[in-house]
């Protein structure tokens, strides 16, 4: 199933909103346990949506590289290893990942 048109307008549209207002804007790809749970898991969304963001020159943070690929475990950091929600410890792993990329990037 194809990523709908809507979602690069609607990503432009708030790229352009941010513009206006003179604000930095980030896309945040935030992974789901999906991803670590089933062997047969397609990057299919993930390179696609990737792909869109970089060629609307928006800066990505990629939460999936930056944090749960270098865990051993990545599922860990999910509740019960099958929730959707990420453990305390994730999330503070995914904050301070974010928090860094955001100062690199402003800097």
């Amino acid at each position: 199933m194809p990523i709908p048109l809507e979602f690069s307008d609607i990503i432009l549209k708030a790229k352009n909103f941010s513009n206006e207002r003179q604000a930095n804007f980030y896309f945040v790809y935030l992974p789901s346990l999906l991803r670590y749970s089933h062997a047969s898991h397609s990057n299919y969304y993930y390179l696609n949506i990737k792909k869109i963001i970089n060629d609307l020159e928006i800066n990505f943070i990629d939460v999936h590289e930056g944090v749960f690929k270098k865990e051993k475990n990545p599922l860990s950091l999910f509740p019960f290893q099958n929730r959707v929600h990420y453990t305390p410890e994730g999330y503070e792993k995914v904050a301070k990942y974010v928090y860094n990329e955001i100062r690199m990037n402003n800097n």
